[in-house]
């Protein structure tokens, strides 16, 4: 209540909504030193300073296995650790966008087999081609084929194209070796 006894000044503050987001949502970034899931919006006053950081450059979603996202960059054209100085007077969007990457797992079987390269785990860009991908037997042993994203019996698989995260395993067998011998010798 304002007691009316003379002239008065009535000033109001207030807050503007300031959003924080990531493309695609759902990823980590800092905000004032504290980690949020995004999207957050926050209450700040026009013309204060908040910290925005990407903490982790690489990240993964829950029930996307064999997929991550790359940082690729903030809205504001900022680096991934940078300071609002001076937030402007209306409602804005901050956003730091990820590109997505799908894994490619190689794998030999038997492991004694043979070799595969590149061997274990890589990571591609969405919609990439891979480079190829080839299966060398070990000594006493044969290639024969392999499963998962190619069935191919080439010992060399070209490019896959990376449309979600593939498993390719080279198949190799024990090489058998045969004697032959005449009755009677020679």
């Amino acid at each position: 209540t304002l007691v009316m006894d003379g002239p008065k000044s009535v000033t109001a503050n207030y807050n503007v909504a300031y959003t924080v987001t990531t493309v695609p949502e759902g990823l980590s970034v800092m905000v004032d030193w504290v980690t949020y899931t995004t999207p957050q919006t926050f209450g700040w006053a026009p013309g204060s300073s908040h910290l925005l950081y990407v903490l982790l450059p690489s990240q993964t979603k829950a029930g996307e296995p064999g997929t991550r996202y790359e940082y690729q960059g903030w809205s504001d054209g900022q680096p991934a650790f940078h300071w609002l100085w001076a937030v402007p007077p209306t409602s804005t969007t901050y956003t730091a966008t990820f590109g997505k990457q799908y894994s490619l797992t190689t794998a030999s079987n038997p492991a004694v087999g043979g070799s595969v390269t590149p061997a274990g785990v890589s990571w591609w860009n969405a919609g990439a081609t891979t480079s190829g991908v080839t299966a060398t037997a070990n000594p006493g042993y044969q290639f024969t084929g392999w499963s998962g994203a190619s069935t191919s019996t080439a010992n060399s698989v070209p490019g896959l194209v990376m449309d979600g995260p593939k498993v390719l395993t080279a198949k190799f067998e024990k090489a058998l070796a045969y004697t032959l011998t005449s009755v009677p010798s020679g």
